[in-house]
């Protein structure tokens, strides 16, 4: 075999070990804008996701769930209903996407986001995507906050880059909440950081780099305490968090205890950041 042949095969053999390695990490999603006009402050984000599983919960739209997936149960994976506490199944992610990435970016919502976890095959995304367009999100009281659209904004595919590109450093654009309490010390927080990396289903030993800290990355974001929060997240630490990876993967990128309701959010950063 000639040297030239050798250097082919170890190639393409690499080429292949990355895609394999990296397939798993792929999430597919539904994405959509919201109509001119209505944007929703970055710290409701999680008051925006719990519209967005609410209206993915209608009966309505259960029910044809249900028709499509009737080996998946809509409790587990549209409302993220579970009883054990020690094990998270797979379910959807609502994830309202704060504005970033161009230059008059307000960090304010206008874009909606539903995720599949890793290394699902995108069926799910493309029923979300289906079933879900041109309904009205509702809010608590009942009133109507607008309907899922296509994307229609002209920077809406801009920011949607933002945070499903491959990339080798991330950065929260909403805090990220811890999986314990890290009682003030820095170095607990970075151990219960690596226990949210590990708890939303990526390897530990990607990270070459993190740092962690109370003021925001991005411009629009706020400081972690002016963030509404549920009761059983009112008093899980939260960070703004920056990290390095050995190896780019792509996005959507949520990690901690709010990882499925809109906080947690990374988008990708440069190298600088």
């Amino acid at each position: 075999m000639t040297q030239a042949t050798k250097a082919q095969r170890n190639a393409w053999f690499c080429c292949m070990m990355y895609f394999l390695n990296h397939a798993w990490l792929r999430r597919h999603y539904a994405s959509f804008d919201l109509p001119a006009g209505i944007a929703f402050q970055q710290v409701d984000a999680v008051r925006v996701a719990a519209m967005l599983r609410s209206l993915s919960c209608r009966e309505q739209n259960r029910l044809v769930f249900q028709e499509h997936f009737p080996e998946i149960d809509s409790q587990v994976y549209l409302a993220g209903h579970i009883q054990c506490s020690t094990h998270t199944p797979p379910r959807f992610s609502y994830l309202p996407l704060p504005s970033i990435g161009y230059v008059h970016a307000d960090g304010m919502i206008r874009q909606l986001m539903i995720a599949e976890p890793y290394g699902h095959n995108g069926a799910l995304a493309r029923w979300a995507q289906e079933q879900l367009r041109n309904q009205v999100l509702r809010d608590i009281h009942r009133h109507e906050c607008g309907a899922l659209l296509d994307l229609w904004h002209q920077e809406s595919r801009i920011t949607i880059e933002q945070y499903v590109r491959e990339s080798r450093t991330w950065s929260t654009v909403t805090p990220l909440l811890l999986p314990g309490f890290d009682d003030g010390k820095h170095s607990k927080a970075v151990k219960l950081f690596l226990t949210a990396v590990r708890q939303a289903g990526l390897p530990i030993d990607v990270i070459a780099d993190v740092a962690l800290r109370k003021a925001p990355f991005w411009p629009g974001s706020q400081h972690p305490r002016w963030y509404y929060r549920p009761k059983y997240l009112k008093h899980s630490p939260g960070w703004h968090a920056w990290m390095r990876l050995r190896e780019p993967i792509p996005g959507p990128l949520a990690l901690g205890a709010g990882r499925h309701c809109g906080l947690g959010l990374f988008a990708s950063s440069s190298e600088s950041d």
